[in-house]
């Protein structure tokens, strides 16, 4: 995604929540997977490295009872 400057935007967490709870519903996967089909929509994920701020979500989705590993 870009801004009016096209510059990448950056998704909020609580965005990145919607889209794997998403991509879990359609086809449950591992993080590597998941990481994958997100970067076919484009959407950035910040933070200390995408893997790890994936997995940080993941871990917040299965704490919340949303999601089993």
């Amino acid at each position: 995604m870009r801004n009016m400057r096209g510059r990448r935007m950056g998704v909020g967490r609580s965005w990145i929540e919607l889209y794997l709870l998403l991509l879990i519903a359609e086809k449950p996967a591992h993080g590597y997977e998941l990481s994958s089909r997100i970067n076919d929509f484009e959407i950035p994920i910040f933070g200390v490295g995408q893997m790890g701020s994936l997995y940080r979500v993941l871990g917040s989705l299965e704490e919340m009872g949303l999601i089993n590993s």
